[in-house]
């Protein structure tokens, strides 16, 4: 048997990341290059030496963190241009990147975070692997969005895909000009033109996205709707509320309107409408609001594939969007479903507010919630808004679950899984 690599502690505080390294003086001279070129923050996740003689560097601690199953198209692309365009900048200040790829960043601030340190290195020996995953990851992804939908490839979206599962997949044209890419960029590796092929990555990732039409999101409020957003704002500014987590279009549309620089992340259950609005917020700069399709990765068998917003079932998205405040302006979008339960939808909604939850509800369902509700909140508060009512919950009676007793999400793209899921992927095809 092989020799087995050390597997190096990670440990997870309240507010920071600990994480042990082979070489303390070598990520040192990392940290000074990064800093002298402003990348943390905007670029990478700050980071510092936290013990010299326990070799263990100190992030800060991201949330939330969208993991690349749950990015939309345009997501996909901005990332992956980040990645490539970081890979050549860095090389010029002598550090290699062999694992600036989709799933080790994060959207935060309005920028696309690195938030993997290690995936940078002093040396060169895995610059391959930069443009190997370029293509198994995100170019393969960008070739299957071409005959089939973002919608219908769930959680598989940005995934290790091989050389032959890929010829499965796609005509057979597109996989040799993909092929033989691939095979001219781990030449240009293998000759140690590392930025070469830095460069031509880009050039290819340039034809991507090219074939891809951007929308953005548009809306302007009508009066009802400014009277509803007043309110809300008029809620929220009574509780020392600095992050919300939302439900629906109307609450995206709520968190355009806002002028507060409260965190705002918005749950969108459609795709393209997320994909609009997410354009809109990137190109628009509006750091302050978030958005994905959530995906349940971790309860994903167990919950029903017709609930609308399955995310919020699935104890791993609890765990990471909890906020201080939940707001939900479209219940109907949820509760117009032959298997809705609201017991069910009450008892997990509630694990994303630590502090409030507010509902818009139409008067014939204000009773009912309002019931179900004081299971969970000492304190429940109607404030009318024209015909509607909003429902405020305070006071949480219940603790949230116990998450470090849960069994974790491994996110490493999932590479022992790229053959079971690449199944999954031509499954999809040949029912598209």
């Amino acid at each position: 048997m092989g020799k087995q690599s050390r597997q190096y502690k990670i440990i997870i505080d309240k507010d920071k990341v600990l994480r042990e390294v082979e070489n303390i003086a070598n990520s040192e001279k990392i940290i000074s290059i990064l800093s002298d070129k402003n990348y943390f923050d905007s670029k990478i996740v700050p980071t510092k030496v936290h013990s010299q003689r326990k070799n263990f560097l100190e992030h800060a601690k991201i949330s939330p963190i969208i993991h690349s199953g749950e990015y939309t198209t345009s997501m996909a692309l901005d990332v992956t241009k980040v990645a490539i365009n970081t890979a050549i900048d860095l090389i010029d200040s002598g550090l290699y990147s062999y694992d600036l790829m989709p799933h080790n960043y994060t959207y935060h601030n309005g920028e696309w975070l690195l938030y993997d340190f290690g995936a940078i290195e002093l040396i060169s020996k895995r610059t391959k692997t930069q443009t190997r995953s370029m293509f198994k990851i995100s170019f393969s992804s960008f070739e299957l969005l071409n005959i089939v939908s973002r919608k219908n490839l769930k959680h598989y979206f940005l995934n290790r895909i091989s050389h032959l599962d890929l010829l499965k997949m796609i005509n057979v044209k597109n996989w040799m000009i993909w092929s033989i890419n691939l095979t001219l960029n781990l030449i240009l590796c293998k000759l140690k033109l590392h930025k070469q092929s830095y460069i031509r990555l880009l050039k290819i990732f340039n034809t991507y996205e090219k074939q891809f039409k951007r929308e953005y999101y548009d809306y302007t409020p009508s009066e009802n709707d400014k009277i509803l957003h007043e309110k809300i704002n008029n809620i929220i500014s009574q509780h020392n509320i600095r992050s919300i987590f939302g439900l629906g279009e109307k609450t995206a549309q709520w968190a355009l309107e806002s002028k507060s620089d409260i965190k705002k992340f918005v749950y969108l259950d459609d795709y393209e409408t997320c994909d609009k609005f997410y354009n809109y917020i990137y190109k628009n700069n509006r750091v302050e609001i978030y958005t994905a399709v959530i995906y349940p990765f971790m309860q994903d068998d167990s919950i029903d594939e017709n609930h609308k917003y399955r995310g919020i079932y699935d104890y791993f998205a609890q765990e990471r969007y909890c906020a201080d405040a939940t707001l939900i302006l479209d219940i109907d979008e949820i509760t117009n479903n032959t298997i809705f339960d609201l017991n069910e939808f009450c008892s997990n909604i509630t694990e994303f507010a630590q502090e409030l939850l507010l509902i818009k509800l139409s008067p014939e369902k204000v009773t009912k919630f309002e019931t179900e509700l004081k299971k969970y909140f000492n304190k429940i508060t109607k404030v009318e808004c024209g015909e509607y009512f909003i429902l405020v919950a305070e006071n949480k009676l219940k603790k949230s679950k116990d998450y470090s007793k849960l069994p974790k999400y491994e996110n490493e793209n999932r590479g022992k899984d790229a053959k079971s899921h690449s199944k999954e992927i031509i499954k999809i095809i040949k029912n598209s």
